[in-house]
C-alpha cells in the first residue's frame, strides 16, 4: 500500500472512530444518530473510493466498490439534509417533502446498483478514466439530484443560523463549515469533473474531504463541548496502545516473540478498558455532582426570594393592620377618658380591657414590622437616657390591676435608685 493509498485508508478509519465516538458518548438522540451515520457513511465513501482506485483487487470487489462509492455518496448527502431539519432543536412541520426527497432517492439508488441506468460500463483498466464508464442520463440526474439535496440542506442551516441566537449559533456556523467545504469539494471533484472526463482528482478528494469533515468535526466537539474532553482522551490514549502493539505482531516473525506480543496487546486491552470504565465513572460522578449543585443553588434562590416575599407580606401586613388599631385605641381612649358622654362604668371596665388587648395588638404589630426592617437590615433605633427602674415601675403598675385580679402579687424593690443609661425605651419596654 503506498503512502498516498494509506492517506486515503487513514481518512476512512478516522471516520469510522469519528462516528463510533459520537454514537457512544452521545445522548442517542435523534441528532447523534443521523450525524454518527451520517460519518459513518462519509468513511464507507472514502474507502469504495480507495478500493476503486486500487489495481489489485478483484473485480467483483471494484465493481462492488464503484456501486458504493455513488451509494455512499448519496446517502450522506440525504442525512445531511435530514440533520439539517433536525439541528439544533427537532422541529420538522411536514414530512411530506422530506419523505419525497427520501423516495426519490431510494429510487435512484436501485436504479444505480440493479440497472444499467447509471454506468455504462465497468472495466477493469489500468488507468480510472477506462474503469468507469457512465450513462449520460443517468449520471446527470444522480449529480443533479445531490446538488439540489446539498444546496437545500445548506440552505436551511443558513436560515436556522439567523432564526437561533445563543451558542446553537457557533455549533450551526461550525456545522456549516464542516459540510458545505468538504460536501462542495466532493461535488466538484467526484461529479462535475468525471462528468467532462477528468478524474485526476477522483482519489485526492476523499483524503481533503474526510480531513476538512472530521477536523471540523473534531473542532466542533471540542470548541462546543458537545462529549466529555477526558473520556475521549482516554479512549483515544487506548486505542493507540493497542494499535502499537497490533501493529508489532504484524512485523515479529518469531513465534515466541509473536506470543509475547499477543499477550501485551490483550493486557493492553484489559488495561485499557478498565481505565475508560474508571474515568467514565468518575466523570458521571462529577457531572452529579455538578447537577445537584446547580440544583441546590437553585433552591437556595428560591428560598433567599421566598423569605423577601415573607419579609415584604409581614411589612405589609403590620402597616395594614396598624391603621384600623390606631382608630380603635383613638376612640377608646376619647371614651375611657370622658370625653365621650353617656357610657355607664361597666361599659368603660368592658372597654378597659379592650385597650388593653388593642395595646398589646398595637405592640404585637410593632414587633412584626421590627422583625421585618432586622430581616431587611433597616431596623431602627430610637436611643435616649431613661431611668431603667422607673421604667420597670410603670410596667410593674400596668400589669398590677389584672394581676391582682388572678390572686397575683407584683413586688418591685429598688435598693440602687435611678438607673439611667441609654436604650430604647418602646423596645426594652
Amino acid at each position: 500500500m503506498t503512502l498516498f493509498e494509506l492517506g486515503v485508508f487513514t481518512a476512512g478509519l478516522s471516520g469510522f472512530a469519528l462516528s463510533a465516538l459520537i454514537y457512544l458518548h452521545g445522548r442517542r438522540g435523534l441528532q447523534e444518530v443521523i450525524y454518527a451515520l451520517l460519518v459513518f457513511w462519509a468513511s464507507m465513501w472514502s474507502l469504495a473510493t480507495l478500493i476503486v482506485g486500487l489495481s489489485a483487487v478483484p473485480f467483483a470487489l471494484f465493481r462492488i466498490a464503484a456501486v458504493m462509492h455513488y451509494v455512499s455518496g448519496s446517502t450522506v448527502f440525504l442525512l445531511l439534509f435530514w440533520f439539517s431539519l433536525v439541528y439544533p432543536h427537532r422541529k420538522i412541520r411536514s414530512l411530506k417533502i422530506p419523505g419525497l426527497i427520501s423516495v426519490i432517492n431510494i429510487v435512484i439508488l436501485f436504479l444505480l446498483a440493479f440497472t444499467t441506468f447509471f454506468f455504462k460500463e465497468l472495466h477493469f483498466a489500468p488507468s480510472l478514466d477506462g474503469r468507469l464508464i457512465f450513462q449520460p442520463l443517468g449520471y446527470g440526474v444522480y449529480t443533479a439530484y445531490l446538488i439540489f439535496v446539498y444546496l437545500l440542506a445548506e440552505v436551511i442551516l443558513f436560515r436556522r443560523l439567523f432564526m437561533t441566537k445563543g451558542p446553537d449559533r457557533g455549533s450551526i456556523i461550525h456545522l456549516m463549515l464542516g459540510t458545505a467545504i468538504p460536501g462542495g469539494i466532493g461535488i466538484v471533484t467526484n461529479l462535475i469533473l468525471p462528468w467532462f472526463g477528468n478524474l485526476h482528482f477522483f482519489l485526492v478528494s476523499p483524503i481533503l474531504v474526510m480531513l476538512l469533515f472530521v477536523g471540523m468535526s473534531i473542532y466542533a466537539v471540542i470548541n462546543d463541548r458537545l462529549f466529555n474532553l477526558k473520556v475521549l482522551a482516554t479512549e483515544v490514549f487506548v486505542f493507540i496502545l493497542v494499535s502499537i502493539s497490533a501493529l508489532r505482531f504484524t512485523s515479529i516473525a518469531a513465534p515466541f516473540d509473536s506470543s509475547v506480543s499477543v499477550i501485551i496487546a490483550i493486557l493492553l486491552l484489559a488495561f485499557g478498558y478498565l481505565l475508560i470504565r474508571s474515568v467514565r465513572r468518575e466523570v458521571e460522578q462529577r457531572e452529579r455532582m455538578e447537577a445537584l449543585s446547580l440544583e441546590l443553588a437553585q433552591a437556595n434562590a428560591r428560598l433567599q426570594e421566598l423569605d423577601k416575599l415573607k419579609s415584604e407580606f409581614v411589612s405589609m401586613a403590620g402597616h395594614q393592620l396598624r391603621a384600623p388599631l390606631t382608630v380603635i385605641k383613638g376612640y377608646v381612649s376619647l371614651i375611657m377618658e370622658g370625653t365621650i358622654d353617656g357610657v355607664s362604668e361597666k361599659a368603660k371596665e368592658a372597654l378597659g380591657k379592650v385597650q388593653y388587648s388593642t395595646d398589646q395588638l398595637v405592640k404585637l404589630v410593632s414587633s412584626l414590622l421590627d422583625l421585618s426592617r432586622i430581616e431587611s437590615g433597616k431596623i431602627k433605633y430610637d436611643l435616649a437616657v431613661h431611668d431603667f427602674a422607673q421604667m420597670v415601675m410603670e410596667v410593674i403598675d400596668k400589669f398590677k390591676p389584672n394581676a391582682e385580679k388572678k390572686g397575683i402579687a407584683l413586688f418591685f424593690e429598688n435598693t440602687l435608685g435611678p438607673a439611667s443609661f441609654v436604650f430604647d425605651a418602646d423596645k426594652i419596654r
